[in-house]
């Protein structure tokens, strides 16, 4: 769940997705002393505090290193930007979480791209 995007659902609930594959390794011999590879999961998760307790639910269709989740008001989320499992920037896949099957699906409709930390 490291440098994955999290929300609040309409239930209190709290649904984390995306996360650290793998990130930057320290270089001595890189002009900035690192170089960066950071690649993102397609793991999602609900935390119920009443049960302290994290739930796996249906992965992300595309992987996302810090990706972006917004809860719309019919209580679905919006899944935009992150970095995927190779560190290149997500090109506009947009994924909708729907909280009655815990799944998500694609959005093409919603296709736009968006920098890191939109």
């Amino acid at each position: 769940m490291f440098c994955a995007g999290h929300t609040v659902l309409a239930d209190g609930r709290v649904l984390f997705a995306g996360g650290t594959k793998k990130y930057e390794i320290l270089k001595q011999d890189a002009p900035d002393h690192k170089q960066h590879e950071f690649q993102g999961l397609k793991d999602s998760y609900v935390f119920d505090r009443s049960a302290e307790s994290y739930r796996r639910v249906g992965d992300l269709n595309h992987a996302r290193w810090y990706p972006s989740l917004v809860t719309l008001p019919n209580g679905w989320v919006v899944a935009v930007s992150g970095l995927d499992e190779k560190g290149v920037i997500d090109p506009g896949n947009t994924e909708v979480f729907d909280t009655a099957t815990n799944r998500w699906s694609e959005a093409p409709q919603l296709h736009r791209e968006f920098p890191t930390y939109p």
